[in-house]
């Protein structure tokens, strides 16, 4: 589970990342590179799901991958809703 973090919130973040699928596919992005994103994406929902508190490793990894990826702006949108 992640605590302190509103259910919406984490599910908002993940769906972003799902747009940026999306969006890797329409710019003919290779398929390794969809998958390796996808990837490193499915496991954040698991993280929500968990028994234990997961709520660091979900928030450090959401960093990684949009450090990685360049996608700070889904960073940033999942920070202002943490306010």
């Amino acid at each position: 589970m992640v605590r302190n973090r509103s259910f919406n919130k984490l599910i908002l973040a993940i769906h972003d990342l799902m747009i940026h699928v999306k969006i890797m596919s329409v710019n003919k992005v290779p398929h390794k590179e969809m998958y390796d994103f996808i990837d490193e994406i499915e496991y954040l929902p698991q993280l929500i799901v968990s028994e234990e508190d997961q709520t660091e490793l979900f928030d450090n990894e959401l960093i990684r991958i949009c450090e990685k990826y360049n996608l700070t702006n889904i960073l940033s949108k999942y920070n202002e809703l943490s306010e």
